[in-house]
C-alpha cells in the first residue's frame, strides 16, 4: 500500500513538472487611491510545444490585461493590450517593466509594500496557476497607457 502510494505521488509530481512554471513574482506597488498596477515574473515552459498565457485574474483588480509594449506612428513607447503571451517550448519568457506584463486595473485596494497579492494564471490547455506575488518599489519604464 505504501509503495503504492508512493509510486503515485512520484507520477504526480512527474505530471507537475511538465506544466508552466511561475518564478519571482511581484507587482509594482502603490499609493492609496491608486488604480492600476502591473504584475511580473519569469515563465518557464518545460513542454515540447508552446503555451499561451491566455488569461490572469486577482481579487485586487476588477480588471486584468495581458500587455506588451508598441511603437506608435510618432515614435512613442505606449503599452498596448494582447490576447495572449506566447512561452516558447522548453523556454524561459520574462514578464518585466517595458516589456510584457500583467495591468491590474480598477484596483480594490491599495498595494503597499510587502502586500501579497493573489494571481491565478490561465494557459491555453486549460492549465491554472496560482501564485503569490509581492508587492515591491518597481521604477517606471517610460512608457505610456493611452487611455480607453
Amino acid at each position: 500500500m505504501r509503495a503504492g502510494l508512493i509510486s503515485l505521488l512520484l507520477l504526480a509530481a512527474g505530471f507537475a513538472q511538465a506544466e508552466v512554471q511561475v518564478a519571482e513574482p511581484y507587482v509594482r506597488a502603490t499609493v492609496p487611491g491608486a488604480q492600476m498596477s502591473a504584475a511580473f515574473a519569469t515563465l518557464f515552459n518545460p513542454e515540447d510545444d508552446e503555451r499561451h498565457l491566455v488569461a490572469v485574474s486577482s481579487p485586487v483588480a476588477k480588471q486584468v490585461e495581458l500587455h506588451d509594449m508598441v511603437v506608435s506612428p510618432d515614435g512613442v513607447m505606449n503599452m498596448q493590450k494582447v490576447e495572449q503571451i506566447t512561452i516558447p517550448a522548453k523556454g524561459t519568457l520574462m514578464l518585466k517593466p517595458g516589456s510584457l506584463h500583467i495591468m491590474l486595473l480598477q484596483l480594490t485596494q491599495p498595494l503597499p509594500v510587502g502586500t501579497e497579492v493573489p494571481l491565478t494564471l490561465t494557459f491555453d490547455n486549460g492549465q491554472q496557476v496560482q501564485i503569490q506575488a509581492t508587492a515591491r518599489e518597481v521604477k517606471p519604464a517610460g512608457h505610456h497607457h493611452p487611455k480607453s
